[in-house]
């Protein structure tokens, strides 16, 4: 149970992170340093979605941060809960995009922290996304590191390991990557 308290403490933490990412990352892209980016007031189905989404996955970040507390609390009832959720919104997330890894990943750490045990074929799905993407293009950082967490879910360290390496190889300025790795070195052990 500590081995799990501590992936999931870790990996609710850095879905909060990554969301927040990418909400800087929206928020930048269209601009450049010496401009005043422009507000986008046309909505369209495509921003509609990615808007609801990112709602969504911030909502389902604050059910894993409820539920993390919960299990420090000792109030298993309350953890089960809100994984219950957050399952739930991962669901709605993964109806308009079903090959979101990040949101695969995440679902996949909520349905084996509530120990319905099927949370593998989410990180089965993951891994085989990711193993395309990367046959594709092996410089894909992202990808070698989603496949690293879906097998750091899976408990399968040796390749987790191996994929967290390459992944801060290619992508050194993602800092927290590095942290991810000594998290799972620790519950590993």
């Amino acid at each position: 149970m500590k081995r799990m308290s501590l992936a999931f403490i870790t990996t609710s933490i850095l879905l909060v992170s990554t969301a927040d990412a990418k909400v800087d990352q929206m928020a930048t892209q269209n601009s450049s340093p010496n401009t005043v980016p422009a507000l986008n007031t046309t909505k369209t189905p495509a921003t509609d979605a990615r808007s609801t989404n990112m709602e969504l996955g911030m909502a389902a970040a604050e059910k894993l941060m409820e539920a993390t507390l919960a299990q420090v609390d000792g109030d298993i009832s309350k953890m089960n809960t809100a994984l219950a959720d957050a399952i739930v919104i991962y669901n709605k997330i993964l109806a308009t995009v079903p090959t979101d890894t990040q949101t695969l990943n995440a679902r996949s750490t909520a349905k084996n922290m509530l120990q319905k045990g099927d949370g593998k074929e989410d990180s089965d799905t993951v891994i085989q996304l990711t193993t395309e993407i990367i046959s594709k293009d092996p410089t894909a950082g992202d990808a070698f590191h989603d496949r690293a967490v879906a097998y750091r879910t899976a408990q399968n360290f040796d390749q987790a390991r191996k994929d967290f390496q390459t992944a801060i190889s290619l992508k050194p300025e993602k800092t927290w990557w590095v942290n991810e790795l000594k998290a799972m070195e620790v519950e590993a052990k």
